[in-house]
């Protein structure tokens, strides 16, 4: 609960091994930022975790109430389903969801390439396995386009889009020694421009 609260403040990277309480952090981080803006769950690696995520954040939302008595929105985002949307597509799909979950190309597109969603109408950007974010990555370059957007626009810290990641090794596979593990955990660190929030007093594996 005190990593929620903290990712509706602050940007944060939840760091802890698989099974730990990752997804049940975001889970109840989106359950409160949907009463400040529209939540985006953006999975870098495949259209079937992106599947897995959807049902859980799905099963857990369904039970929690936002203020209006009702239970959040939340809308699936895959090739199967958004492949060939435009414009008028995705601009139906914000009015109808509180909680998109999806793929990353997916998400670069509708938020970078054709500007269909506006950073801004979004409280909270949750990236899942966030040790993919590097690079040219589809979800480094909605990071980007976060952070340069927040930083020309001024806007208040209170009103600011948080970033939410999530993953169980800071460095990913390819740190081989300590030396690599550092810098791969600051590049991410940077890219996400976040702190460290190990998940219920969990260290994350180093090489």
């Amino acid at each position: 609960v005190a990593a929620a609260e903290r990712a509706l403040k602050e940007n944060i990277v939840v760091a802890a091994e698989t099974g730990a309480g990752k997804t049940l952090v975001a889970c109840l981080a989106a359950e409160r930022a949907v009463t400040r803006g529209k939540v985006a769950f953006i999975v870098p690696v495949s259209r079937l975790l992106a599947h897995q995520q959807y049902v859980r954040i799905r099963d857990f939302l369904a039970s929690a109430e936002q203020e209006d008595g009702k239970p959040s929105r939340v809308r699936e985002i895959t090739g199967y389903t958004a492949s060939c949307w435009g414009e008028r597509e995705w601009e139906d799909c914000c009015e109808r969801s509180d909680v998109l979950v999806g793929t990353a190309e997916l998400f670069r597109q509708a938020f970078v390439d054709c500007g269909w969603l506006r950073l801004a109408d979004f409280s909270l950007i949750v990236v899942d396995e966030c040790h993919h974010a590097g690079g040219e990555s589809g979800v480094a370059e909605v990071l980007m386009r976060l952070h340069y957007d927040q930083s020309t626009l001024r806007r208040r810290c209170s009103d600011r889009t948080r970033v939410l990641g999530l993953t169980a090794s800071l460095a990913g596979a390819q740190a081989k020694t300590r030396s690599d593990f550092v810098d791969a955990r600051q590049d991410l660190l940077d890219a996400m421009q976040a702190l460290v929030e190990p998940c219920r007093g969990l260290e994350p594996r180093r090489p």
